[in-house]
């Protein structure tokens, strides 16, 4: 998690530097900038609600499978979600070029 929001930072530090140039260069990357936010915002609320329930299982709370089965969805999101982070803090760090290189009347 700590990965992610490290990544977060980084892209948004890059976002803000590529909408000081023009605010072409923000936008070209602005839905995967937007994606990357969410999977964020999803891995601390994933990360949040596992602490909660392993609060809740060491207190001895009978629901057991529920907890158990919030702490197993969390450790997926972590392993095939939140390694996402990584590639879209690439694009917006590096693509815009590509978007903005792409003459609209062609397409």
């Amino acid at each position: 998690m700590v990965a992610a929001v490290s990544a977060a930072c980084a892209a948004s530090d890059s976002l803000l530097a590529a909408m000081a140039v023009g605010p072409e260069r923000g936008f070209a990357v602005s839905v995967p900038y937007l994606k990357l936010c969410g999977l964020v915002i999803g891995g601390w609320l994933m990360a949040r609600s596992a602490d909660i329930a392993a609060g809740l299982l060491e207190s001895g709370d009978t629901d057991r499978e529920f907890l158990t089965a919030k702490l197993a969805t969390a450790r997926f999101y972590a392993d095939q979600i939140l390694p996402q982070v990584g590639g879209l803090q690439r694009i917006v760090q590096h693509g815009a070029a590509s978007v903005l290189e792409v003459d609209a009347a062609l397409l």
